[in-house]
């Protein structure tokens, strides 16, 4: 047995093994009879986005050839086609599928199709789709979901969700539930934090823990809590994946994690019960499924992605040291934030693209440069943005919005 400290957190790290992560399902790219594959596209690699499980069946919400995927048994059995863009997720409503593409709502049965009205708070974005207790909920970024009780669809029911995170400090957080306060989280740097589920008096949350910020290096997990705030269970998620997916991970009512996890050989399905001791542990996600070692190329480039033209950018060449002395210019260089500069969250920009300012930019004095989805903005440039009232920084990355300055690492090389 090992020990980890997290902060003013002490973690017992149970023997694990993969063994404790159980493959519900394991398909291969580009193989026979499923066919499954990645599709790159400005911006992004597209690929199954979300899942569900029925009995022994399992359900892909695929992106890249925009349609469900039917599993039984880890046997593919079947593929409805939607042909539509832009697919982030989908749930099953009595005998319907309600598919969520682009922050639009469909509702499909067979041949039939529909799109259903729902009225978003503005700079909101869905962030979900769920059935709980015979209601259809759709979580918000703002705090806020959308409920709508079985029997009277489509009316639907705006209210603050039962449990809100926020954060005062990148090492300080707040846990609400109907507005009162449970617990707070410190000792740590925190990225982001999202409630996932509440079961009875066990509360599980997403969290960014930020290792290091420069490289930026950032472990993500989900964390089991009493009401009272005290940590039962932290379990490892994978840090990087094969392509952008939507809805990742589930957790049930009895705290199994179901995890949708893609890497260079294929897509996994694994399944792990957390909750299987009554120890307080760390588990980490298993090595056998990691992409790769610090330092090494996946093998993904070569095999997925396609060469990307640069054509319109000037291609005179520079110095090692003249790179160097380029890039430290934008780690020095110090600006000022306003209100305006910051969303607070993820909102919708009048594009109608998801648009997220970097938790750590502070109203005020800061400095470095922020990540920004599609940057490629210069000091000069970055400055003048920020006088025009737009987003500093932008790490929504399912579009490049017109309303945020910075640079990506594209943009920054």
């Amino acid at each position: 047995m090992m020990i980890r400290y997290f902060g003013t957190i002490l973690l017992l790290i149970s023997s694990l093994n993969a063994s404790d992560w159980q493959e519900r399902l394991h398909i291969l790219w580009n193989q026979e009879p499923a066919n499954l594959s990645l599709q790159k596209v400005p911006g992004a690699m597209l690929g199954p986005v979300s899942f569900l499980e029925k009995n022994d069946t399992l359900l892909l919400l695929d992106a890249a050839s925009q349609s469900i995927i039917q599993f039984h048994n880890q046997e593919f059995i079947g593929r409805q086609l939607i042909n539509m863009e832009g697919l982030e997720d989908f749930i099953l409503y009595d005998k319907s599928f309600l598919v969520l593409a682009k922050q639009r709502l469909w509702e499909m049965s067979g041949n039939y199709k529909r799109q259903i009205h729902v009225e978003i708070p503005s700079l909101a974005v869905i962030k979900g789709l769920k059935l709980q207790e015979d209601q259809l909920i759709f979580t918000l970024s703002n705090g806020q979901r959308i409920l709508t009780p079985k029997g009277k669809w489509p009316d639907f029911n705006l209210q603050n969700a039962e449990i809100i995170v926020r954060k005062s400090s990148p090492m300080n957080a707040t846990v609400f539930r109907n507005n009162k306060s449970l617990f707070s989280l410190t000792g740590e740097e925190f990225g982001a934090i999202q409630p996932v589920k509440l079961n009875g008096n066990q509360l599980w949350l997403y969290v960014e823990i930020i290792l290091k910020h420069k490289p930026l290096t950032v472990d993500r997990q989900l964390r089991c809590y009493s009401l009272s705030g005290k940590l039962q269970k932290a379990v490892e998620l994978p840090r990087y994946q094969a392509h952008e997916i939507f809805r990742e991970y589930q957790v049930s009512d009895d705290n199994l994690i179901t995890l949708l996890f893609s890497n260079r050989k294929g897509l996994y399905i694994l399944l792990l019960n957390a909750m299987d001791s009554d120890q307080v542990s760390f588990i980490p996600f298993p090595e056998q499924y990691h992409q790769t070692k610090p330092g090494e190329k996946s093998g993904l480039e070569e095999e997925f992605y396609h060469k990307t033209e640069y054509d319109k950018f000037p291609k005179e060449s520079v110095s090692r040291q003249e790179a160097l002395d380029i890039a430290d210019t934008y780690y020095q260089h110090s600006w000022t934030a306003s209100a305006a500069n910051i969303t607070n969250g993820q909102i919708t920009d009048p594009d109608g693209n998801a648009l997220e300012t970097p938790e750590w930019v502070v109203v005020g004095a800061n400095y470095d440069f922020p990540y920004k989805w599609g940057g490629f903005n210069t000091i000069n440039s970055y400055d003048a943005g920020l006088l025009d009232g737009k987003s500093a920084g932008d790490k929504a990355t399912s579009a490049v919005s017109q309303y945020a300055v910075g640079v990506d690492c594209s943009g920054y090389v």
